[in-house]
């Protein structure tokens, strides 16, 4: 069995050379579980590092505090992206309060907006730079609303994504979470029998979740693997029974898949057939 010290130091090696890659989180993550002494020694290496000409940070009690902007390349921003991950993936119960996560969730915001003029002059095709930042800054907000269940954090939340999309159009992350998002907005203030009583259909979550899910553009086989976001507990306000029958059409919607394999997949099959004939 490898030793769990000389692991920890691998890993701050290669933090070192490749943490200002993007694939540096999810090369890293299958070797974070340290025992306490290593991790303590990891975290506290995390903290020190500092991107040259970033910004300037100051570390206390896992939170990093945002204090003055300064210019940055992206290497050094992915760098920052980088062991924000590592260290929220290391946190234990402890270190996942309502005032850290608040905390956390302030300064992820706020180095999300000062990260913004590295994607002022890309296309409207391209992910910001800062994207991940905002993703960070969202789960803070899901994880906020989960150990405080305060509603607060999830407009929070939907504020800061919608934001973000005005920014990154492309974003499939913060599309995903919005999704969710407004699907857990929806069944808290949209309950079906509600509507039945008051007689009304309400324009409000649900049909924002459905929008969001439609400008996904999700192609064949993504019907069958992802319409499980929007659909789970969709019954709960599909407004069905009102005749509102956009939730059930998108349910016909993922079926066409295997209409359209069945038949693409018959024709191939005779075409090779023939072919080989």
């Amino acid at each position: 069995m490898p030793d769990p010290s000389k692991i920890q130091t691998l890993l701050q090696k290669y933090f070192t050379v490749f943490g200002d890659k993007a694939c540096c989180f999810e090369d890293l993550k299958p070797y974070l579980g340290l025992d306490e002494t290593n991790l303590k020694t990891w975290t506290e290496f995390l903290h020190e590092v500092s991107p040259s000409n970033v910004m300037c940070f100051l570390f206390k009690m896992n939170v990093i505090v945002f204090l003055t902007p300064r210019q940055t390349t992206l290497e050094d921003l992915q760098r920052l992206i980088n062991s924000h991950k590592l260290l929220r993936y290391s946190f234990t119960t402890d270190e996942l309060s309502v005032e850290l996560e608040s905390q956390r969730a302030t300064t992820l915001v706020s180095q999300y907006m000062e990260a913004l003029p590295f994607g002022a002059d890309l296309p409207t095709t391209e992910l910001q730079p800062a994207d991940d930042l905002a993703v960070l800054a969202a789960n803070v907000y899901v994880n906020l609303y989960r150990i405080s269940s305060e509603e607060k954090w999830l407009w929070a939340c939907v504020s800061l994504l919608e934001f973000g999309l005005t920014r990154s159009r492309q974003s499939w992350q913060m599309r995903l979470l919005l999704v969710r998002l407004y699907r857990l907005l929806g069944m808290l203030f949209f309950p079906l029998f509600v509507m039945v009583i008051l007689k009304q259909v309400s324009s409000g979550s649900p049909e924002q979740a459905l929008e969001h899910y439609r400008l996904l553009n999700l192609k064949t086989v993504q019907h069958d693997t992802l319409t499980h976001i929007l659909l789970s507990r969709s019954s709960l306000f599909s407004l069905s029974a009102m005749g509102d029958l956009t939730f059930t059409s998108e349910c016909l919607e993922t079926t066409q898949v295997y209409l359209s394999n069945s038949q693409e997949v018959r024709t191939e099959v005779v075409c090779d057939l023939v072919c080989c004939s």
